[in-house]
């Protein structure tokens, strides 16, 4: 499901017990504790809410109106994690993440179905401490100790067999930041032209009748310094926060339209004039890092976990993205496994701005 289709259904849906509307984003700067705590309450009621699919706040429309009103500044979600699961008794999973809709950019939390009861550990502007806040049709109230009471023989079932909890996080490379709030790449897409083979005059036998040189050294140096280029690089972390392992964890990342993009665990090295076979390693034979599998309109990489304990993260290897297409307004992000009756979906939404340049042979060298 791509972010357009996910909006159209939640537009359709109307306010609920798992959607709300905002025409504008929460307060999550500056000193008023009580303007910030309307986004603590409204959190901690969606998580308390029985549901069995994840509850959306839809950040940049107006449902009495009718309009949409774009959100032009987007809060950092790895601060956001703080400053909510800073507050809590127990981990709430949730993100915030920017979406294009309509070529209008809103902004979506994504609140998953988790343990309950979830509340304050003290009282913080309009939230107060130890009170389970629950959603009524599309209004928020505090739980009554009956609800409460279900809340926590619901989870006693759950406890007595365990329930994994899975999450994924995408983390850049370098400093290991989040980008479940957006990835937002800049890069020239340089273009190939026609190379001539390589060629050497031949000095004693190892260069005889030009046996060992690279002829397609020119084209290898080509579409080198293209990957280099046109490589976004990011790693995921898998993590059960769950009280139960979970098997046969996979990962599908699906990318609509795919475009020029080519997805790969490694970059290549630096070209050789002489010609050295490409041999893969062992472990690469015995266990591709990923699946993949083409279609016309998308192309979807399968990164396979295994078993994932109760409590245990698994980050994967490197992931390069290589000459995505501007088109390209989205990840989809999907987590199955055994133990899951659906598989959990997420989009983090990608910003990707390109620009051309011809290589030729005189900038190649």
């Amino acid at each position: 499901m791509t972010d357009e289709d996910l909006i159209d259904r939640l537009l359709y849906t109307g306010e609920g017990t798992t959607l709300d509307y905002k025409r504008e984003g929460y307060v999550t700067d500056g000193s008023d504790d009580f303007k910030k705590s309307e986004l603590l309450k409204d959190i901690l009621a969606f998580s308390n809410t029985w549901r069995t699919e994840p509850a959306y706040i839809l950040i940049g429309f107006d449902e009495s109106e009718q309009e949409f009103y774009p959100v032009s500044r987007h809060p950092d979600d790895s601060r956001l994690q703080q400053f909510i699961n800073g507050k809590t008794n127990k981990h709430v999973v949730f993100s915030y993440r920017a979406v294009t809709y309509k070529k209008q950019v809103l902004g979506l939390y994504t609140i998953e179905v988790q343990e309950r009861p979830i509340y304050a550990k003290k009282k913080y502007g309009i939230v107060e401490k130890d009170v389970v806040y629950v959603r009524y049709g599309s209004s928020t109230a505090i739980a009554d100790p009956t609800q409460i009471a279900k809340m926590g023989a619901l989870e006693a079932i759950k406890g007595a067999t365990g329930e994994p909890l899975l999450s994924v996080e995408l983390v850049s490379i370098g400093d290991q930041k989040s980008l479940n709030s957006g990835i937002s790449f800049a890069y020239t897409h340089l273009l190939m032209d026609e190379y001539p083979d390589y060629t050497v005059a031949t000095h004693g036998y190892l260069k005889l009748n030009e046996r060992l040189v690279n002829r397609n050294y020119y084209r290898d140096m080509a579409l080198y310094q293209q990957e280099q280029a046109g490589a976004f690089g990011f790693r995921m972390n898998l993590m059960n926060r769950g009280t139960a392992s979970a098997n046969s964890v996979r990962v599908h990342l699906c990318f609509e339209p795919p475009g020029t993009l080519r997805v790969k665990a490694e970059l290549e090295d630096v070209p050789s004039i002489d010609f050295l076979p490409k041999i893969p390693s062992l472990a690469t034979l015995l266990k591709p890092p990923f699946d993949e599998h083409i279609e016309p309109d998308r192309l979807t990489t399968v990164f396979s976990f295994g078993k994932i304990h109760a409590g245990e993260s698994s980050p994967s290897g490197d992931i390069f993205l290589i000459t995505p297409s501007s088109e390209l307004n989205s990840i989809q992000v999907r987590i199955h496994a055994d133990e899951l009756r659906a598989p959990i979906v997420f989009n983090v939404s990608a910003t990707i701005k390109t620009t051309t340049q011809n290589l030729s042979f005189d900038e190649l060298m």
